[in-house]
């Protein structure tokens, strides 16, 4: 794996840092509710952990003047982390080959297209 892969974010991660894309800064105990709203019953702790794991890899900024709770405030927008992601995916996977990235995501829109044509097709089965 080359090094550029590392600054990918796994997928609690992303869902924090698309809590905080959505709702602005927040405090922990908010995050907190805010996943366990969607179902998620994550740990104080855990959440607390992965928002310091961001802003260890400046991410995110935790702002401590909000005594006694810390706001954490996002410091990129979804906009530019997935610019950047296709960034990293371009020159580890595809050797920085525009053509050939092009290329993947085409078959790749293509097949979702066959897929749903499939799917639609069981579900809606035309008669004779």
């Amino acid at each position: 794996m080359k090094k550029s892969s590392h600054r990918l974010l796994g997928p609690l991660q992303v869902s924090i840092m698309e809590i905080l894309w959505v709702h602005g800064p927040l405090t922990t105990s908010q995050v907190v509710d805010i996943v366990h709203e969607s179902g998620s019953k994550l740990a104080y702790t855990t959440v607390l952990t992965v928002l310091r794991n961001l802003t260890r890899r400046g991410l995110v900024f935790q702002d401590g003047s909000h005594k006694p709770s810390h706001l954490f405030i996002a410091l990129c927008s979804k906009e530019s982390y997935l610019r950047s992601v296709c960034e990293i995916v371009l020159e580890d996977q595809f050797l920085g080959n525009i053509d050939l990235f092009k290329e993947s995501i085409d078959r790749y829109c293509k097949q979702q297209e066959r897929n749903e044509k499939y799917r639609n097709a069981q579900i809606n089965p035309i008669e004779p």
